[in-house]
């Protein structure tokens, strides 16, 4: 875990596990992304914060813009899977990277706090920042692409894990 601080915008904690699950066949996969056919994506804001409903979107988009564009088949919280969808792509539960992320108000330890994780098939894959008091989503947006580069670098296989 590394735990960073960027100029009193924001108190970064960095975490990155792996526990790649397979699809059913025994073939080695070049990519992580290889292993998968789609991203179901779905995010949480916090009300309290006006900032993280911008940024949510903002996530929820680079994920579909991202991901379409590693032929992933995707789906976010504004176009939720049904049974039907998933049917008609003849998708099953390990052929999808669940990928959960939450803005969650730490207001408790410090007003205006923020906490910002993404949480990828149950703890498969974190990553996680704490937004110090005061950030915007313009001061937020870089720490939040410099998150979805990790995740896409990842899955696209150029960089692994410590």
């Amino acid at each position: 875990m590394t735990s960073l601080r960027f100029g009193g915008i924001v108190s970064f904690v960095f975490t990155t596990l792996l526990v790649c699950s397979a699809t059913g066949d025994e073939k080695q996969h070049e990519r992580p992304f290889d292993r998968y056919r789609a991203i179901f994506a779905v995010g949480v804001g916090t009300l309290n914060v006006t900032w993280t409903s911008e940024a949510r979107q903002y996530v929820l988009d680079e994920v579909k813009r991202r991901g379409e564009k590693e032929k992933l088949i995707v789906c976010t919280d504004s176009n939720v899977p049904t049974e039907k969808f998933r049917a008609d792509h003849a998708l099953t539960t390990d052929q999808v990277i669940w990928l959960v992320m939450t803005f969650e108000d730490q207001s408790k330890t410090e007003a205006g706090r923020v906490s910002f994780t993404i949480n990828v098939n149950n703890g498969s894959y974190l990553q996680g920042a704490i937004f110090d008091p005061g950030v915007t989503f313009a001061t937020a947006k870089p720490t939040l692409d410099r998150m979805l580069n990790g995740f896409f670098e990842f899955g696209e296989g150029k960089v692994t894990p410590r």
